[in-house]
């Protein structure tokens, strides 16, 4: 059984939470929209004081920077003093170098000035979740594929007895990006 990623959306501008909402659910995340920054820092409050569970932090979040109450960027360095590998993306209508520069500043993973290319998003939200060892550890690979159709292998002519264990023995090996770049590195080395 796969548990589906969790994402965070932070945006006072209902039009675009919800068309954020909608193309987020449609990538098979589990979305929790927020108005303001203050309500999912209250939340996270909770979590931080142990009223609800750590089960409930959210794999990202993706907040804008400019909203009343708290403006994203004094919620990006919130998160990064209590919160330092759950990634944050700060997104903007009013994008310049020093809201860029302040966004990363803070911690924040990602910087997407608006307008955005729905896809790039949905892109550089899984690129976040990648980088949050709590979310990978919520990510169950379904390996119902690898089971052998034993009609498949009682109607070969072959051996089925040996095949059937060649089977049943295989393994999954999930590679993460860290080893993959790692392994580029060693190889690169290797045919200089």
């Amino acid at each position: 059984m796969t548990t589906k990623n969790s994402l965070w959306l932070i945006d006072d501008d209902p039009a675009l939470r919800l068309i954020l909402e909608d193309t987020f659910n449609d990538a098979n995340l589990e979305v929790q929209a927020f108005s303001n920054a203050k309500g999912a820092w209250a939340k996270l409050n909770a979590i931080l004081n142990g009223a609800e569970p750590k089960t409930s932090l959210p794999d990202v979040i993706l907040t804008d920077i400019r909203m009343p109450l708290m403006d994203g960027l004094s919620f990006s360095q919130w998160m990064q003093s209590n919160f330092p590998d759950l990634p944050v993306i700060i997104m903007t209508a009013h994008s310049d170098l020093k809201s860029a520069v302040d966004s990363y500043d803070t911690g924040a993973f990602e910087y997407l000035p608006k307008p955005f290319d729905l896809d790039y998003a949905v892109t550089v939200v899984n690129k976040a979740i990648a980088s949050n060892p709590a979310a990978l550890k919520t990510i169950t690979p379904d390996t119902s594929y690898l089971k052998a159709d034993s009609s498949l292998v009682a109607s070969s002519d072959m051996d089925t007895h040996s095949h059937a264990a060649d089977i049943n023995a295989a393994s999954v090996t999930v590679t993460t990006p860290k080893q993959i770049n790692t392994a580029a590195e060693t190889k690169t080395k290797n045919t200089t």
